[in-house]
């Protein structure tokens, strides 16, 4: 199935997740391994409820100065390179000889920068592409942040769909930082009302770019909000929130949920632990002695136990065990349990209703 990007499509599709009492997950991703966990797992959780057609949401930033994705999805460091890459994978993966045919993919631009990412807000051809994208002026004070999310929105109105952050939101990490508050029901509605926007990202405490120790999840302003303008919240970041408590994000009135940090962490924790097991199946004798000799190893590598049960009595590099796709498969394995876990938490059983 093509990308679901025409905007009067997206409504419609926003609105059956609404009728079903669910959200969606919107995955930001900066590697194929990562479009093809997503695609994976949600394809999974079709098979389990017997519905072909779930839907799900991919994205990437591209000017956003802390973490530009499609930057480095080609390692040319050419973010519009990136992002055709993004598309041209994402057409193959949902082509009709994929297993993944059938499911409903919207793409959106996350944190996208008014000048650093007009290639994308301002070309026809990424605006025909996207189903939604963030125009995020959260770094001006309030007033510009609307005066400006208010025009864009008029700008491409019948070409796509905009998301807006209500606030102000400053780097807990910067010089002379201010701690922001979490938005007030008057200031969302007053943003809704004088923007326009389609999706609006409220600070519900779990902005990612606050300090760890300020993060908590607000669900009473969640709800809140919600009564007041409608579905249409979307939440950055769920580190602080318990996994026992996601599914609460729905019943808040969350409908878009971007996720990237965890999915991300556990990937990298399984890979990790894969080659510490197996580094003498990776390494030869001598590079395992500098190693050692440098301090990073321990008993059990220095053990001939390991050297036998392991490592077939050898160090030495063995192909069955060194290859890319053997690292691949170990992250792909908790990362697609995770993503599953999300898609149930967030009501996706409710698709074969």
């Amino acid at each position: 199935m093509p990308l679901v990007k025409d905007p009067k499509e997206v409504v419609d599709l926003y609105t059956e997740v609404r009728e079903r009492g669910a959200c969606m997950p919107c995955y930001c991703a900066e590697n194929r391994r990562t479009i093809e966990a997503v695609l994976k797992a949600t394809h999974g959780i079709g098979q389990e409820i017997s519905v072909s057609d779930l839907p799900v949401i991919l994205a990437f930033t591209a000017g956003y100065p802390p973490r530009g994705q499609m930057h480095w999805y080609v390692d040319i460091d050419d973010c519009v390179l990136g992002a055709q890459a993004v598309v041209q994978d994402l057409e193959l993966l949902l082509s009709e000889r994929s297993p993944y045919r059938n499911l409903r993919v919207m793409l959106h631009l996350d944190h996208g920068q008014p000048g650093p990412d007009d290639v994308f807000f301002k070309d026809d051809h990424w605006l025909d592409t996207f189903a939604t994208v963030m125009y995020d002026c959260s770094h001006w004070p309030l007033e510009e942040n609307i005066a400006r999310v208010a025009a864009y929105v008029q700008e491409v109105q019948g070409k796509t769909l905009v998301e807006g952050a209500v606030d102000e939101i400053f780097d807990a990490n910067a010089e002379g930082a201010e701690k922001n508050d979490v938005t007030e029901v008057a200031q969302a509605e007053r943003f809704v009302n004088e923007t326009g926007a389609f999706l609006i990202v409220p600070n519900l405490g779990t902005e990612h770019r606050a300090s760890a120790a300020d993060l908590k999840y607000h669900s009473d302003r969640a709800r809140e909000i919600s009564e007041a303008v409608g579905k249409i919240l979307c939440i950055h970041g769920t580190s602080c929130i318990k996994p026992e408590e996601i599914h609460k994000l729905r019943e808040d009135g969350i409908i878009k949920v971007n996720i990237w940090t965890g999915m991300e962490r556990s990937g990298a924790k399984a890979v990790a632990r894969y080659v510490l097991e197996q580094l003498g199946n990776i390494m030869a004798e001598e590079d395992m002695g500098a190693l050692a000799a440098d301090g990073y190893l321990g008993e059990r590598h220095a053990s001939e136990a390991y050297k036998q049960d392991v490592c077939k009595g050898a160090f030495k590099p063995k192909l069955d065990v060194f290859p890319e796709i053997e690292r691949k498969r170990h992250w792909m394995v908790p990362v697609v349990e995770m993503i599953q876990r999300d898609l149930r938490a967030f009501g996706y059983e409710a698709f074969a209703g």
